[in-house]
């Protein structure tokens, strides 16, 4: 028997990634279920879900006729990306892609990046590219994932148009699944530049944008990135004040508060992401004030809830620091239920997930 081409070992080796990808995202997907079929549901009014959303794309991100809306294209980026569902298969999809090549006009800009998860069901809409970047300066007590305080000495520099190539190899799965790119941290916008270069570059390949952020920056950051961004994950960690500076580890909620602003007026779409954590998130009145306080946002989606776990504690002591919920335990399923419970009875307008 003769052996096997090298170009035979390479197409199987590539039908194995594929195939485990989409296994992958099957599994994961099951989390983001809820957030899916919101935007499925939201994109069956089809050309009037998108003059609606007033995402200035030039056309229905759905049906394609033009949308003649002055307000949006003024309010909103020229290269702003829906989330639209395809009715199509992937190798129709991959048809209506041109060979685009990298936009030589967009800068750029040199980051400094933690990890990358390139095939992810997680942190928004469909197939989506994750950047994990490097920096905090919170110093969250339930943070997972402690190593990515450090802003120098850590991770590894790179340059936007490095994560534009990886970006581009996705597109045709992006664009089956209405996917996109996030950047989450650390906190993405002590990186205002970098994330705003990697926005332009999706957006010129044509897929949409998340920011995973807990609030951070000033007005010179919130227009360099709020431009390029589509959607907004902002964990609150608390309302009441004095609650917020004990979770997030000494820092003042004013620094959020300015963010949440920024994006209101801009009309940025918004999930709320809050932790659930025993004895300080998990009562009747920060779950009330954390719907009330999404529903001042004019396009508030909804909120997750993510209970808090022990996963990251060996990190905190691998850096040789004391892990401030010591013996806390994991939130308890049953506790998570009747947070869900009381929020959905108290809100029936909100929706709520996790």
């Amino acid at each position: 028997m003769n052996s096997p081409s090298y170009t035979t070992i390479a197409l199987y080796g590539a039908s194995a990634l594929v195939i485990a990808g989409v296994a992958v995202y099957i599994n994961r997907s099951l989390k983001n279920a809820a957030i899916s079929e919101y935007y499925e549901d939201e994109h069956e009014h089809n050309h009037q879900a998108s003059v609606k959303r007033k995402f200035s794309c030039g056309s229905c991100t759905s049906c394609g006729i033009p949308i003649e809306d002055t307000e949006s294209r003024n309010s909103r980026p020229s290269r702003a990306v829906g989330f639209p569902t395809c009715g199509g298969d992937l190798e129709e999809v991959v048809k209506m892609i041109p060979n685009v090549a990298l936009d030589s006009q967009i800068p750029e800009v040199f980051g400094r990046i933690h990890s990358i998860e390139s095939f992810s069901a997680l942190d928004g809409h469909g197939i989506r590219c994750i950047v994990f970047l490097q920096g905090c300066l919170r110093r969250c007590v339930f943070c997972s994932n402690p190593d990515t305080w450090k802003t120098t000495d850590a991770g590894r520099m790179v340059s936007s148009k490095e994560i534009a190539k990886m970006i581009k190899r996705l597109v045709p799965y992006m664009k089956a699944s209405g996917g996109g790119v996030t950047c989450s941290g650390g906190e993405p916008m002590m990186q205002a530049e970098f994330v705003a270069a990697v926005y332009q570059e999706a957006h010129e390949l044509g897929v949409n944008t998340v920011l995973d952020t807990a609030g951070w920056g000033n007005q010179e950051d919130f227009d360099k990135v709020l431009p390029h961004t589509d959607r907004v994950m902002l964990c609150v960690k608390a309302m009441d004040p004095d609650r917020y500076t004990r979770v997030s580890g000494g820092l003042k909620q004013k620094t959020m508060l300015r963010f949440f602003k920024a994006i209101c007026e801009k009309k940025i779409g918004l999930w709320i992401r809050l932790v659930l954590l025993p004895g300080e998130t998990d009562n009747e009145e920060e779950l009330r004030l954390t719907c009330e306080f999404g529903k001042t946002h004019p396009d508030f989606h909804g909120i997750e809830l993510l209970p808090y776990h022990r996963l990251g504690q060996h990190k905190w002591e691998e850096m040789g620091i004391k892990y401030p919920m010591g013996d806390t335990p994991a939130m308890s399923e049953e506790r998570v239920k009747w947070a869900m419970n009381f929020m959905t009875k108290e809100f029936p307008d909100v929706k709520i997930i996790r």
